[in-house]
């Protein structure tokens, strides 16, 4: 998993580890004895490793051996580094403490859905009319791409409020929190996360 020293990857790598319904077991990133013998263990595995480490274990048997196997990236990052995925290949892009973008390598790729926002929507979303599209807030996650590119999210997973003893917020009206982050598209698909 990711290192436990470092809060932003602790929360990714937890999340992400609970929703694959994994064992949790943190392992420092280089400390491949550790490593070995725990993915060893005859034992449903699911490894949540940064995407870094792509390349690495493309090289060794690690992959065939695992149940899923989920990279996690960091906005801003490169994606069309990414090899072929195999079943049970995701990956998780963080958007700095806004939100989680996880998918599979397949329809639901977070290359085509930053692409396309609206694949992500579950199938009543798709069915609903543009007004009750706006209206719909209880989805757990919504995603846009702004006019300018810029990514926005909305919904109860990735709510957040500034916390400010004696101030009063203005609050956002429609819900989108937009991002820092825009896809960079080639040919229908996001090969990167930029800055704006």
């Amino acid at each position: 998993l990711l290192p436990p020293s470092d809060l932003k990857g602790l929360a990714t790598g937890l999340a992400a580890a609970l929703l694959a319904g994994a064992t949790l077991e943190c392992h420092p990133v280089f400390e491949t004895g550790a490593l070995s013998a725990a993915l060893d263990q005859p034992v449903p595995t699911h490894l949540v490793a940064p995407a870094w480490m792509e390349a690495g274990f493309a090289r060794t048997t690690v992959a065939g051996r695992l149940r899923t196997l989920a990279y996690v990236h960091r906005a801003p990052c490169r994606l069309s580094g990414r090899l072929p995925g195999r079943a049970g290949v995701v990956d998780i892009l963080a958007f700095d403490e806004t939100a989680l973008l996880c998918g599979r390598r397949d329809a639901q790729d977070v290359g085509l859905v930053l692409a396309a926002p609206e694949r992500a929507a579950s199938p009543r979303e798709q069915a609903a009319s543009p007004r009750e599209q706006a209206a719909d807030r209880t989805g757990l996650m919504q995603l846009r791409r702004d006019p300018d590119g810029r990514l926005s999210f909305r919904g109860a997973a990735c709510t957040a409020r500034m916390l400010h003893r004696g101030i009063t917020l203005e609050e956002n009206q429609d819900g989108w929190m937009p991002s820092r982050f825009r896809p960079s598209l080639f040919a229908g698909v996001a090969t990167a996360v930029a800055e704006v």
